[in-house]
């Protein structure tokens, strides 16, 4: 009876009941789903951590400002370049967002843009602006063969900290190029990595330890 409530609420647009009555049964995922339409992120976040869809969880957070829990969710989800940007751009954990560098072999076209663009943005936070403003120059033209949404959203915020509009203009044209101009939209929710996966995660001890890492800097 109440999966037919659930279903009842949501065809009648009544959301707010809907995904209240899905929480209620521990329908976690279609629970989730309607507390972002919604957009109430925290609870969707809670949802996705009941199924251990640890991704989106960290979406969800970041989509709520919620940086802290948004860097653990992506270590937990075998993602630790991800986590290491989040640190660098929102926590400004420096030297923790190095540690993940160091930690983490790059192996592929995107990892090896991650990295530089994760690099980039904690010179900015060093104070090394002419260094990371050629990081990105650099990288440009690898944007289009990456063909990643969150590279482009990356790169425009390291262009956006360092206040240079002309690489912005440049990272727009790499994305029309590369058929992507809807990545670096003024509508995103966050600057921070929300497509894309990493698919070689971690071992569990370096990855603790990572986590560590973030935890005891707060």
């Amino acid at each position: 009876m109440l999966i037919k409530a659930a279903q009842c609420y949501v065809k009648a647009g009544w959301l707010a009941d809907a995904s209240r009555v899905w929480e209620e049964i521990g329908e976690y995922r279609e629970a989730a789903a309607i507390y972002e339409q919604q957009e109430k992120w925290e609870q969707a976040a809670r949802c996705y951590l009941k199924v251990s869809d640890w991704s989106k969880a960290a979406r969800c957070y970041q989509n709520n400002s919620q940086a802290q829990p948004a860097a653990e969710c992506w270590f937990q989800a075998g993602e630790p370049l991800k986590a290491a940007w989040v640190g660098a751009d929102q926590l400004k954990q420096i030297y923790q967002s190095y540690a993940i560098l160091e930690e983490v072999e790059a192996k592929s076209t995107i990892e090896k843009l991650e990295k530089e663009l994760i690099t980039a943005r904690c010179e900015v936070n060093q104070g090394k602006k002419a260094s990371a403003a050629s990081r990105l120059r650099k990288i440009l033209n690898s944007l289009n063969s990456a063909q990643s949404k969150h590279l482009y959203e990356w790169a425009i915020r390291v262009a956006e900290v360092l206040n240079r509009p002309d690489l912005r203009a440049l990272i727009y044209s790499a994305a029309v190029k590369g058929r992507m101009p809807k990545a670096i939209g003024q509508d995103a929710h966050s600057t921070g990595a929300t497509q894309g996966r990493f698919t070689h995660p971690l071992e569990s001890a370096p990855t603790i330890k990572i986590i560590l890492l973030f935890s005891n800097a707060l």
